[in-house]
This record gives structure tokens, sequence and C-alpha cells, in this order.
């Protein structure tokens, strides 16, 4: 089958090193370089630390997702020899520095309930765990199962794993518009893209994972999706390695060890349009 996948992140590079894994000729689009918008930036979070904010579904595609990565960046590794630092340290939600124990007992209540193994540590038992942590830090809920790994460490590795495999990547390609045939078992089918170019690219199949842009190019082919930009800002600081080992989240903000030493520091949510 040939394929056209649309965005160059994390999601459409594994889509197009996936497909082409099973033999399928696969043509990825970016309209910039591969690997350099929103994933790039990402803080590499796989566990959502406000799981009730979303449906159930998505909760449930993120605890599988997130079981399969260890062996999804350790293929990674053995065929490119790009490690994308993938590491199991846990999360820490703090208690006293913006959130009072009482919140953080109905957030924790909440975790649980969607399936995630959290407790409560008194200060002691979090000064044992991650020490350095301020006085005004009363105890925290401890989170044991939660992975991170380094995006462009992970994009790195997995464009040179899609030219291994023979992708088509194409940087500077801006889809403008979805195709669609007539009606194929009562629905439209996407057949192909038209360039920004006025090029038109025919596939059996196309694969939408442009982030932020897939909204504007699915009302193209008459899709509604719920999908809009929001930007955030981070800040990344010089460290030693190992003074933090856990990420850090207190609802409002968040503190992201890398292996370096490097500390990521986030993230602001802004509807800029």
């Amino acid at each position: 089958m040939n394929v056209i996948v649309v965005g160059g992140g994390i999601s459409g590079l594994a889509i197009a090193c996936a497909l082409a894994r099973d033999g399928h000729a696969v043509q990825l689009l970016e309209r910039e370089r591969p690997g350099q918008r929103a994933s790039w930036v990402a803080a590499g979070l796989l566990t959502p630390s406000s799981p009730w904010r979303y449906p159930r579904c998505l909760i449930e595609l993120a605890l599988a997702s997130e079981a399969l990565y260890a062996n999804f960046v350790a293929d990674l590794l053995q065929h490119t020899g790009v490690d994308p630092q993938h590491e199991n340290e846990g999360i820490l939600y703090p208690i006293g520095h913006g959130v009072d124990g009482a919140r953080m007992a109905e957030w924790t209540a909440a975790r649980q309930a969607l399936g995630f193994e959290v407790s409560t540590l008194a200060r002691d038992e979090l000064t044992a765990l991650q020490p350095g942590l301020g006085p005004v830090v009363t105890g925290a809920a401890w989170q044991p199962d939660s992975a991170r790994v380094r995006p462009p460490r992970l994009l790195a590795a997995l464009i040179r794993r899609a030219r291994g495999l023979d992708v088509l990547l194409q940087s500077g390609c801006d889809v403008v518009r979805l195709l669609a045939d007539g009606e194929a078992g009562g629905r439209r089918r996407v057949c192909g893209v038209v360039t920004h170019t006025g090029q038109v690219l025919e596939a059996d199949a196309v694969v939408l994972a442009a982030g932020a842009w897939s909204s504007a190019l699915a009302r193209t082919a008459s899709v509604t999706l719920d999908v809009r930009p929001v930007r955030g800002q981070i800040l990344l600081l010089r460290g030693e390695p190992g003074l933090l080992r856990p990420t850090i989240n207190n609802g409002d903000a968040y503190l992201v060890p890398r292996r370096d030493g490097r500390i990521l520091v986030g993230s602001t949510m802004e509807d800029a349009g």
C-alpha cells in the first residue's frame, strides 16, 4: 500500500516507521523539517499528570502506550544507535507549595480511581526519596511508575530509523488540502493531498499527524477535529547529574530532570492562536 503521512513530529515519524516496517511504501510530508516543532520542545512526560481532565478512553490509550514504550525505544536504539533516554523514575506531587493536603488527597483519589498507582509520603519519607526540597513542602503524593524520554533524542532516532526503512522524508512540503473521492461504503475516502505548490499526490491511504494544524486540514475533507494550538514556554537549567531523579509536578509547573543534569522547567499554557 502507498501511504502519505502528513506531519513530521513524533507521532508522524513513529507511524511512518511502523508502516514501512510492515512493508508499505511511505512518504512523509513536513512543512518545515521533521522533528522541529512541538515535538522538539515537549517535556517528554509519558504519563498525564491530571488524568481526570481527559476522557477515560484517552487515559486507557496513554497507559497502554506507556507500557509499550520501553520496547519501542529499545528497538530504536538497536537499529539506530541513538538512545532516547527512556527513564521510569516516577513523579512527585508536592504538598504545601501551591496545593494543600486536602486538595492533594482529592487528586490522589482521582488518579487511583483511573488506575494509577499513587501513595502519600510524609516529609521524612519524601526527603529519603528526594532530598533538597524546601521547608514549605510537608509531604507529597508519589507515583512510582511514570516514565519520560528526551524528545530531541527520540526524534533523532526516529528520523534515522525512518531513513533506514526507506521512508521518503520531504521537508518544506506544506500540505494545504486533503483530497477525498466519492462515497466508499457510505463514507468519503481520503485518497491524496494537495501541497502549497499545487502538486497533487495520490495514495491508498493518508495519515493526518499534523498536530495543532490537523483541524484545519481535516476541514478540507469535511471532517471536524476539536484540536487547537496552545503555546507553552519552558526553561532549561544546568545542574549536576543525579541532583533530581523523579519528575516533580505541583499542578502549575513541573521539573523534569535529564540524564546529563539539565532540568527542564515548564510550562505555560497560552491561547495565542
